[in-house]
């Protein structure tokens, strides 16, 4: 009996020693998607930005000499 319940004991060890990587892929996925998270918001917030820069801006024109020849203005 005594054996069974060192094997058993091992058992219980093993499952747990399996059971750690399980958590810390999770812990790791989860750190992978909070990162993608944030590198989301930092490039909407960089494409923001170009997009604003990227306005054009009406700017004043110099007045439109007409075509055709000069005539002096007595």
């Amino acid at each position: 009996m005594e054996e069974a319940t060192v094997i058993q004991n091992k058992i219980y060890e093993i499952r747990a020693k399996l059971a750690l990587p399980e958590r810390a892929d999770e812990d790791n996925a989860e750190a992978v998607n909070d990162l993608s998270e944030d590198m989301r918001h930092e490039l909407d917030d960089i494409y923001d930005a170009i997009a604003a820069l990227s306005v054009k801006t009406p700017q004043a024109r110099k007045p439109v000499r007409p075509i055709g020849y000069k005539t002096s203005k007595r």
